[in-house]
């Protein structure tokens, strides 16, 4: 539980939700407030002040029981940005898009926000591997997100942040943009952000500080021209969501540092012999998982056959992988909910045990 200071009548000064920038520190009502400086006397309201600076703190912060959910949020966006911008949902050919993809979006849940950016490269016929170029733009990318995390640290002013990143940028000579926010009960949330505003910052308002432990969707992108496009400029941008700590900025996630690879054409997949098998679709690609199961005799009911639902497998079902080329996650057991003998699906009954005896048997 999360505690709140709470400003008593007899101290110096009571908070009201009043007078703030943002929707969510200036939604007190005129009636209200009538209501408010009315109800403790004169002297009272006197002292009554916008409650701005106490609401932004509780909002920029999170509590430990928070960082679990918020871990789950960010795995997700992850996973579906991996598969968003794969052969899985874009079919070169067929697909509008372009040779270079972004994708920008975020998730919420738990009453938590995350913001994810991507950058995907479509292969052209004849290519294997992305064009060094577009490499040693990611790698710009990279070298600004380390020099934001470096350079941060609880206490510093977001304004102080920004320039001294942009400076270092610039002595490298790396064209670069930073427009990074706040996150938590909002993709855009409240605290200090780091960007061009926040160096913009009227010299009399109170600076825009970095609190430890808040949550900061790192944004911004580079810039450079792509010597196999004759010189056009290309704009690698970038989105993790990260955490400050006394050694700067964490990301929930490990960053993106090469594009996603989405080929022209799927190499075609060798057959499956007679079995039983399950897909996955992973970080690495396609993992094809051949499985061995045992039938636990049960009276008055036929064996299993072709056709119909797939249905989950009673419990007590345990998995071993063989040689460390998998980790059994709940995901195996979803995965198993599509397998299929050839091409037919395969009906396991209720009563079914599985035994997961799991040997990777084709990876893309």
């Amino acid at each position: 539980m999360r505690k709140i200071p709470v400003v008593s009548s007899d101290r110096p000064g009571a908070g009201s939700r009043g007078g703030g920038g943002r929707g969510v520190t200036h939604s007190l009502t005129h009636d209200g407030y009538l209501f408010i400086v009315e109800a403790p006397g004169a002297e009272t309201a006197r002292r009554i002040v916008p409650a701005e600076p106490l609401i932004e703190e509780f909002l920029d912060t999170r509590i430990p029981d928070e960082t679990s959910h918020y871990n789950l949020i960010v795995e997700w966006a992850e996973h579906l940005a991996r598969r968003a911008l794969s052969n899985e949902v874009i079919t070169p050919g067929q697909t509008t898009v372009g040779d270079v993809l972004h994708l920008d979006f975020g998730l919420t849940y738990m009453g938590l926000s995350s913001d994810w950016q991507k950058m995907a490269y479509v292969l052209r016929d004849g290519e294997t591997d992305v064009p060094d170029g577009l490499k040693r733009a990611m790698a710009d990318t990279n070298t600004r997100q380390d020099t934001l995390a470096r350079i941060s640290w609880p206490g510093k002013t977001a304004g102080q942040v920004y320039d001294e990143t942009m400076a270092e940028m610039q002595a490298k000579g790396i064209t670069a943009q930073i427009y990074s926010h706040p996150l938590g009960n909002q993709g855009h949330g409240l605290g200090a952000s780091v960007d061009m505003r926040s160096a913009a910052r009227d010299p009399k308002a109170a600076p825009k500080t970095l609190r430890k432990g808040s949550f900061l969707a790192m944004e911004l992108n580079t810039q450079a021209p792509l010597p196999e496009w004759n010189g056009q400029k290309v704009t690698v941008m970038a989105e993790d969501p990260a955490c400050l700590t006394d050694e700067g900025w964490k990301f929930f996630r490990p960053r993106q540092e090469t594009f996603y690879v989405i080929r022209s054409s799927a190499p075609a997949r060798a057959p499956y012999e007679d079995g039983l098998y399950a897909e996955l679709r992973t970080s690495k690609g396609l993992i094809t998982l051949q499985l061995e199961f045992e039938k636990t005799p049960v009276a008055g009911r036929e064996d299993a056959g072709n056709g119909g639902e797939v249905r989950r497998a009673s419990p007590g079902q345990r998995a071993v992988a063989k040689e460390g080329q998998t980790r059994i996650t709940p995901a195996l057991d979803e995965a198993l909910l599509g397998m299929r003998v050839g091409e037919k699906r395969f009906v396991i009954p209720p009563e079914t045990t599985l035994v997961y005896e799991i040997e990777v048997v084709a990876i893309e």
